[in-house]
C-alpha cells in the first residue's frame, strides 16, 4: 500500500484543501485514492484525520482537549478502517498539519505503524516572513494575548524558519516531497498523488484572513481584560460582520 501523509505545514491553505478532499471522499474513492473518514474532530464531522497527529504530539492541543482519545484508540480506529476496506491498489491520503510538529518519537510510530508500506509525506513550505506574519495575523483573530505574539515576530534568517526545523525532522525518517506554498500548490499536490483538482467539486474557501483593517482592530481590542470564552465569542461576532460587509476598494 502507498501512503500519502500530507502533514502541513500550518497557514498553507491546509483547512481549505481538506475541506475539498473531505467533500469529495467518494469521487477520490472511486478514483482510487482512500481518504478516510477517521481520527476526525468535531464527533466525525471533521474534514481531516487530526486525532491521529494530537496522538503522537508531545502534549495534546489544548483547544481539542475534550476530544482527546489515546494513541492506541487513535490509530486503532485506522487499522479497523483498512481491514474493512483496504483494496489491492488503492492509495491511502490522510491529512493534518499538526504531523509536521511530530517530534522524533511521534515520528518513529508513524514509521513503524506503517511498516512494509510505502510511506510518502508531503510538506508545503511557506516563506518564513509570510508564515510568521499569518500565524500572528490568525492569533490576533483567535483573541491570543498580545504578549504572547512576539513569537511570531517577522524576523529573517534559517533560524527563523520554523518549517524547515520540521522539515528536517522528518526526512531523518523519510524522503519527503515538498511543494512551496502558493496558488497552484493544492493542484500540484493532488496532481502528485494521481488525480486532477479540475475532477473535483470546489469547495469554499475556509480560514481567510481578515481584512488588515479588522485585524488592527481585534489587536486592539483584545487588550481588554476579558474571559477567554467571552472573547473568543466576541471576536467571532467582528469577524463574522466583517466578512458580511466588506470595504469597498478605491478606485
Amino acid at each position: 500500500m502507498t501512503v500519502f501523509l500530507h502533514i502541513g505545514d500550518s497557514r498553507t491553505g491546509t483547512t481549505s484543501f481538506q475541506s475539498l478532499l473531505s467533500a469529495n471522499r467518494e469521487r477520490l474513492w472511486e478514483m482510487g485514492i482512500d481518504y478516510p473518514p477517521v481520527g476526525l474532530l468535531s464527533n466525525g464531522r471533521g474534514v481531516a484525520q487530526h486525532l491521529l497527529s494530537f496522538s503522537i504530539l508531545e502534549t495534546w492541543p489544548d483547544f481539542a482537549l475534550r476530544a482527546k482519545i489515546s494513541r492506541d484508540d487513535a490509530w486503532g480506529s485506522l487499522t479497523e478502517h483498512l481491514r474493512k476496506t483496504q483494496e489491492d491498489g488503492k492509495l491511502l491520503l490522510l491529512s493534518s498539519e499538526a504531523f509536521s510538529s511530530a517530534k522524533r518519537d511521534g515520528i518513529e510510530f508513524v514509521k513503524k505503524y506503517f511498516e512494509g508500506h510505502t510511506v510518502v509525506p508531503i510538506f508545503v513550505h511557506r516563506d518564513p516572513v509570510e508564515w510568521r506574519r499569518s500565524m500572528r495575523e490568525h492569533n490576533i483573530a483567535r483573541g491570543v494575548a498580545v504578549q504572547e505574539l512576539t513569537k511570531y515576530a517577522t524576523s529573517t534568517g534559517p533560524q527563523h524558519d520554523l518549517g524547515l526545523k520540521k522539515l528536517n525532522r522528518w526526512q531523518e525518517f523519510f524522503d519527503v516531497k515538498v511543494f512551496e506554498y502558493g496558488p497552484m500548490c493544492h493542484a500540484e499536490i493532488l496532481s502528485f498523488v494521481g488525480t486532477d483538482i479540475e475532477e473535483l467539486e470546489a469547495v469554499e474557501t475556509r480560514n481567510q484572513q481578515p481584512d488588515k483593517a479588522v485585524t488592527k482592530l481585534l489587536n486592539r481590542l483584545n487588550k481588554i481584560e476579558m474571559k477567554p470564552e467571552n472573547r473568543k465569542r466576541f471576536n467571532e461576532v467582528i469577524l463574522k460582520w466583517a466578512r458580511n460587509h466588506p470595504r469597498k476598494r478605491r478606485k
